[in-house]
């Protein structure tokens, strides 16, 4: 059976796993954020160890460039963490390991895992949180119906939304799972 990749990255640490999903995690590991030449290395270094991996989903903090015709697709853009500015990961990872990746923001990424493995698979529906004003709360839904995951508010394609949703089933693997699941949609 076919093994995908993950990795949701954070300005704390990096999560990494191989697997097909949360019953199915051939490998993990968790990596601290420190330089970006540093950081990118290690999963590298985990995939080549772990794999091999059919594609490699990434949910990562940003913000990112998640438009796949944009030159500076899978890039950290404009990111507050000290060094992470323009850094160049959805490419590098490509190039490093001649996979097939695809990038999406960390918490998109973990809407989608929940999405994928707990709720319902063909079906669109809202992820909130109690703690979301009502008049937000009732306009974020996940939609799953095309390739990889968007959140949307307001029929509007949202890219942060970690203040709106909770994500009980998966805890803290649902970004990770997600990035699974990015993979798998390729």
């Amino acid at each position: 059976m076919s093994a995908y990749g993950g990795i949701e990255t954070s300005g704390s640490k990096w999560e990494c796993a191989v697997g097909n999903g949360p019953d199915d995690l051939r490998a993990t590991e968790t990596i601290a954020t420190t330089t970006p030449n540093e950081t990118i290395e290690r999963p590298v270094a985990f995939f080549e160890r772990e794999g091999p991996v059919e594609a490699i989903g990434i949910g990562s903090f940003g913000p990112v460039d998640q438009k796949v015709a944009s030159p500076t697709w899978g890039h950290i853009t404009n990111a507050p963490k000290p060094g992470w500015a323009h850094t160049d990961v959805g490419q590098e990872i490509r190039r490093r390991l001649s996979v097939r990746v695809a990038f999406d923001t960390d918490d998109n990424a973990a809407a989608l895992g929940e999405h994928r493995w707990v709720r319902p698979r063909d079906s669109t529906h809202s992820v909130t949180s109690p703690s979301a004003p009502a008049s937000v709360a009732a306009g974020w839904q996940v939609d799953c119906s095309c390739t990889g995951c968007c959140i949307r508010s307001s029929g509007t394609c949202a890219s942060h939304i970690a203040d709106y949703i909770t994500l009980p089933g998966l805890g803290r693997r649902a970004g990770v799972l997600g990035a699974i699941a990015l993979a798998q949609a390729l």
